[in-house]
């Protein structure tokens, strides 16, 4: 049991360390953008919403406790199923959002986000063991 605990330990410690790369989504994609920007990728991109963090947010802070925190992480890598696990916290006023529907008017300004969304996959080996834990998205709702 330690060493499947150690080898859970390897995995998130790995992820946390791959949050700092320029590529990662969960990150750069949802830090701090300007209504403007924020307004635009609504209309372009066709989607129900969009999200960002505010300044001085630390998002690989929230990803990393909710990493180690989370007990639902540590059932989830141990399982042999594929797919997703998708967790909310709450976090007051930690971003802004404006969204695509009838009842928000974006003349009245973005909306106050209060909880952040983490998504999390995982690689499974051919005998279904993990050997890679990833972010897939981290945004404020």
């Amino acid at each position: 049991m330690e060493r499947q605990s150690t080898y859970v330990y390897a995995l998130i410690e790995e992820c946390i360390e791959k949050l700092s790369s320029t590529d990662c989504h969960a990150v750069f994609e949802h830090e701090y953008k300007d209504d403007e920007q924020l307004k635009t990728r609504c209309r372009y991109e066709k989607i129900k919403g969009a999200s960002c963090f505010n300044k001085g947010t630390d998002i690989v802070k929230i990803i990393e406790d909710a990493l180690w925190d989370e007990i639902m992480i540590f059932k989830w890598l141990k399982s042999d199923t594929n797919g997703e696990l998708r967790i909310v916290r709450p976090y007051k006023k930690c971003g802004k959002k404006f969204v695509n529907s009838g009842t928000h008017n974006w003349d009245d300004g973005p909306l106050t986000c209060n909880h952040v969304v983490m998504v999390f996959g995982k690689e499974l080996d051919f005998a279904g063991c993990p050997i890679r834990l990833f972010v897939k998205t981290c945004y404020p709702m």
